[in-house]
């Protein structure tokens, strides 16, 4: 991926997230860790997120990010611990790589070394980073974009975890279940027309559960 058109990207992204609050893809991407003593951030960065943004992208940009990262995925992290004093010691990048890790299918996929990611996503990693320092002060300084070598899929249905922590911090385990519902929306249900997510087999109001096909909604198109 050349490198002007990773800037391009980056600087995107800054401005794309800066408003992005009322994104339905985008509130189901983050999670945060319940502990008031750790300041805790992971964000999924599925090609969903991308093609929310497709708009935004010069031509054939968008394509190009998606060929890129076949059979990658991408997660964004931070981790640090708050003191007695309310500071906040962030755990270093070598230390978080330690740990981190998704799980899914009982397999755990640890993240690649950042010398051995394609060029095209070495420097647009080193553009986030930097896009989020702009953004968020000494969090987004510390927050790491890391690629991992499985695909996981936005719009299929199952579930995976993030494992965050374990070396010198409390191991915390964030959960995603998909289909999002920002790729595949919710429907009624047949029996009580409570709205259903496709990740689910059975309704939560009445407990019917869905008939073949029911499940399998249509994709969201960006």
């Amino acid at each position: 991926m050349k490198i002007a058109r990773c800037m391009t990207l980056a600087a995107m992204f800054l401005a794309w997230f800066s408003q992005a609050a009322g994104a339905s893809i985008y509130d189901e991407l983050g999670r945060t860790c319940s502990d008031p003593q750790r300041m805790s951030l992971v964000l999924w960065m599925p090609q969903e997120l991308f093609e929310e943004m497709s708009q935004m992208f010069p031509d054939g940009a968008l394509e190009e990010l998606q060929e890129t990262l076949k059979g990658f995925s991408m997660v964004a992290a931070v981790d640090g611990r708050v003191t007695p004093l309310g500071r906040i010691v962030y755990r270093s990048d070598a230390t978080i790589r330690q740990d981190l890790a998704i799980v899914k299918d009982g397999r755990r996929y640890r993240p690649i070394p950042a010398d051995e990611a394609p060029e095209g996503l070495r420097f647009l990693q080193q553009m986030m980073q930097q896009a989020w320092a702009s953004m968020m002060g000494e969090l987004g300084s510390n927050m790491r974009l890391y690629l991992f070598p499985v695909e996981l899929d936005a719009a299929a249905q199952g579930e995976f975890f993030v494992r965050l922590g374990g070396t010198d911090s409390k191991e915390e385990l964030f959960r995603y279940e998909t289909p999002l519902r920002g790729v595949v929306p919710d429907s009624p249900c047949a029996g009580c027309d409570y709205p259903v997510r496709a990740a689910w087999n059975f309704c939560p109001r009445c407990g019917q559960e869905k008939r073949r096909g029911e499940a399998d909604h249509e994709r969201r198109v960006p």
